[in-house]
C-alpha cells in the first residue's frame, strides 16, 4: 500500500556512474508522525565518494496517508530532497569484516604504535632528565659545602669559588648592562 504512495529515486552527481546508483528500500517502522524507510544500495562503496555527492529524492505520490506534526495534510506530489551521505559497505560475499571495522583494526594498530613510541620516548626522556636532576642536586651539595666551618686546603677553595661562579652564572659580567637597563649610577657607600 505504501509503495505506490512513495516515489523514492537517486538523482545522481555530474561524474555518477548510473550503473552504482541501484538500490532497494523497505520501511523499517512507523508512527503518528514519523516514517522510516532503509535504502539498500548494490554497491554502497561509491555513493557520494566524490566532490558531486549524490541527491535522495522522494516524492508523495498519496497526499491522503501523509500528514504534516502540525496536523495538516500534506500537498500531492511534494517532493523531499536530502543529500546522500558516504554509504559505508556492510560485508562482502566471503564474509570478511566491514570496511568500518578494518579502518578500526588499522586505527587501533597506528595508535599502539603511537602510545609504544611515546613510551619509549618518555622513558628515555625521564632517564635523561632524572640524571640531569642528580647532576643539579649533586653540584649545590658541592657548592654549599664550604658554608660549613671546616678548613679546606687552598686549592680546594680556589675550585669551589670557579663552581661557585657556575653555579651563581656569574661567568658574564652584569653591570654594565644592569647600568644601562635600570638606568641607575654606581655612587659611593653611604657609610
Amino acid at each position: 500500500m505504501l509503495y505506490p504512495s512513495l516515489d523514492i529515486k537517486i538523482l545522481p552527481g555530474e561524474n555518477t556512474d548510473l550503473k552504482y546508483t541501484n538500490f532497494t528500500w523497505n520501511v523499517t517502522s512507523y508512527g503518528n508522525y514519523t516514517l522510516v524507510v532503509q535504502l539498500y544500495f548494490e554497491t554502497p562503496e561509491f555513493i557520494s565518494q566524490r566532490a558531486d555527492v549524490e541527491w535522495l529524492q522522494i516524492v508523495i505520490r498519496n497526499n491522503l496517508l501523509f500528514m504534516s506534526k502540525s496536523g495538516h495534510l500534506i500537498d500531492q506530489d511534494t517532493t523531499l530532497k536530502r543529500k546522500l551521505l558516504p554509504q559505508l559497505k556492510t560485508s562482502d560475499e566471503e564474509g570478511k569484516s566491514t570496511t568500518f571495522l578494518r579502518g578500526l583494526k588499522a586505527t587501533r594498530t597506528t595508535s599502539a604504535v603511537v602510545v609504544t613510541v611515546l613510551l619509549i620516548l618518555h622513558f628515555l626522556l625521564k632517564l635523561a632528565l632524572n640524571h640531569l636532576w642528580s647532576m643539579i642536586d649533586s653540584q649545590q651539595l658541592i657548592v654549599l659545602l664550604p658554608l660549613l666551618d671546616i678548613r679546606l686546603p687552598a686549592k680546594t677553595n680556589l675550585t669551589f669559588s670557579f663552581l661557585m661562579q657556575i653555579a651563581a652564572f656569574d661567568y658574564i659580567e652584569t653591570g654594565y648592562y644592569f647600568e644601562k637597563m635600570f638606568e641607575t649610577q654606581s655612587s659611593e657607600p653611604l657609610d
